[in-house]
């Protein structure tokens, strides 16, 4: 009879662990040029079985359950024209992780924001190719703040002033593996106004003969109801405009009044 083949290796090493659905490679050194071989599991291993051939030097496992896999009951042995050599049992546990693979893919959705100064809005990672027990960590761009938990799919963020071209990142992962989504977000920050808003940039003429000190009569191009005012102490009968107010450029005064050349209009921007 042949002699019994000696010690099973293993692909992967056993303590690297295989991705669900993944398979395991058991092979040994043949022990004669003449003999062939014969693999079993018994008993079986719950979510472990030999897939294809079994009489080679070499037999492939596929992994079909999660868990550690006690290999024990694998065993092979050793057949010529003489007989049977004892069998050879394998030694050691594998670990096959609840996941098929590492994430791959995915985008980030609301990238593009107008929001109001602090009013908290969501950016969410989604498409992502995962499987298993899948954990999210998102990075806090410079500019903005984080609304709230940073490790779901979906966050909230704040921003204080506008912020253009910053690098957002969710990293995804799970037990094998992790992926990074990356992409560029831009976010306006303006001033609620009425039905409408108030950009930075935008003019807005203040009519002194029929509308209150302060009030956003037109703005933009447009013209929507609008009611933004500033209070009486930022605002005096002079028209003095508060920080981040300023002129048009026409005529600012170093104390910060803001008037032109006009007898009922004066015009000023957000910056």
């Amino acid at each position: 009879a042949p002699a019994t083949p000696g010690v099973i290796r293993f692909t992967p090493d056993l303590a690297d662990g295989v991705d669900l659905q993944g398979i395991v490679t058991a092979e040994i050194d043949a022990v004669d040029d003449d003999a062939s071989y014969l693999w079993s599991i018994s008993p079986a291993i719950e979510g472990l079985a030999i897939e294809g051939p079994a009489t080679g030097t070499s037999v492939t496992l596929r992994a079909s359950t999660e868990g550690a896999k006690d290999l024990s009951s694998l065993s092979v042995l050793a057949h010529n024209d003489c007989g049977d050599s004892a069998p050879q049992p394998a030694t050691g546990t594998i670990t096959v992780r609840d996941c098929t693979g590492a994430p791959t893919g995915g985008s980030i959705t609301g990238l593009t924001q107008t929001v109001a100064a602090n009013a908290s809005f969501q950016m969410s990672v989604t498409g992502v190719s995962t499987s298993g027990n899948t954990t999210y960590k998102w990075n806090v761009p410079a500019g903005l703040t984080l609304d709230g938990a940073d490790d779901q799919a979906a966050v909230h963020f704040k921003a204080a002033a506008t912020v253009s071209g910053v690098e957002v990142t969710c990293a995804v992962t799970n037990d094998c593996g992790a992926h990074a989504v990356t992409a560029i977000a831009s976010v306006t920050v303006v001033i609620t106004c009425g039905t409408g808003s108030l950009k930075i940039g935008d003019y807005c003429y203040m009519n002194r003969g029929t509308m209150a000190w302060g009030t956003c009569d037109y703005y933009g191009g447009t013209r929507p109801p609008c009611g933004a005012k500033f209070s009486a102490s930022e605002l005096s009968a002079l028209g003095n405009i508060p920080a981040p107010w300023a002129s048009n450029g026409t005529a600012l005064r170093a104390d910060g009044v803001c008037t032109d050349n006009h007898a009922t209009n004066m015009s000023c921007f957000y910056r």
